[in-house]
């Protein structure tokens, strides 16, 4: 999550993946909140990001279509290496 956004903001975005997870039929069996934290790069002229780990339980049909919906901030730029 961004660093200009406030911790209830925050609490919103992570019960919307609880809640869409427990759609496909998965479960979070723990949540921690770390906090906001330096980012090892800069994303989209970030340099801050709230820190959210999230323990799932989920069938293997729900985990690619999470990861599907649940991505909506750019990621790391792959580097294929040879």
């Amino acid at each position: 999550a961004r660093q200009d956004i406030s911790g209830t903001q925050v609490d919103q975005l992570a019960d919307g993946f609880t809640r869409l997870i427990a759609e496909q039929g998965g479960q979070v069996k723990k949540r921690e909140y770390w906090g906001l934290r330096n980012l090892t790069y800069r994303m989209n002229k970030n340099r801050k990001g709230h820190y959210i780990l999230l323990h799932i339980e989920a069938p293997a049909a729900a985990k690619p279509q999470r990861k599907k919906k649940a991505t909506s901030a750019p990621a790391k730029p792959q580097l294929d290496l040879l």
